[in-house]
């Protein structure tokens, strides 16, 4: 009797740190993943900035979006956030067909970008704090009407099961999210200074 009760024990150990060995990889997975997502948010936004830099110089200075962490109670923030929708829609207007992150398609067993598992990622950013880059680049008219301008990216980057019902606050798949936050400096330009 002694024996199978020591047996059992041994067998109960095994399976509970082979579980455990699983669990540990898929954290260190999810926490790669969150990570990448984030610098992809981070590099999304830069060439959307190379791409659009007065579009989005207008859209910091106007003051409309005071949404921004820390900027709700200024008059006159320099911020405007995105989504991913937000992003998913300027990059689709210059090719229908491309995807940030492509999901995976379970019945052919294609993994996506996040593998084959159904996860999705997420990412907010906020461009904040829009000035003059001092001192001005060389070549450039100090007293001009345009030039070049430093921002600041805060980009938020999410992985979590996929959302049973878009658009809701799913707290199973909230429990279950790996969260990351990244934050650049960049200079775009030239673009409207004043």
């Amino acid at each position: 009797m002694l024996v199978i009760t020591l047996l059992t024990g041994l067998g109960l150990f095994a399976v509970r740190s082979a579980s455990l060995a699983n669990m540990s990889s898929g954290f260190s997975r999810q926490l790669s993943q969150t990570h990448y997502v984030t610098d992809y948010a981070i590099a999304v936004m830069v060439a959307e900035l190379s791409r659009n830099a007065t579009t989005h110089a207008i859209n910091l200075t106007s003051g409309n979006d005071t949404g921004c962490v820390g900027y709700s109670q200024l008059t006159k923030p320099t911020c405007a956030r995105y989504g991913y929708e937000d992003l998913q829609q300027r990059t689709q207007a210059s090719n229908a067909s491309l995807l940030l992150l492509d999901p995976p398609q379970l019945n052919g067993n294609q993994p996506g970008s996040l593998g084959p598992s159904d996860v999705e990622g997420d990412m907010r950013i906020e461009v904040t704090d829009f000035h003059p880059v001092w001192p001005p680049l060389k070549g450039n008219n100090v007293n001009g009407h345009m030039g070049y301008a430093m921002v600041t990216i805060s980009a938020t980057g999410m992985v979590r099961p996929k959302q049973t019902n878009a658009g809701t606050w799913d707290t199973k798949a909230a429990t279950a999210a790996g969260v990351e936050q990244a934050r650049a400096h960049v200079i775009i330009g030239p673009v409207p200074l004043q």
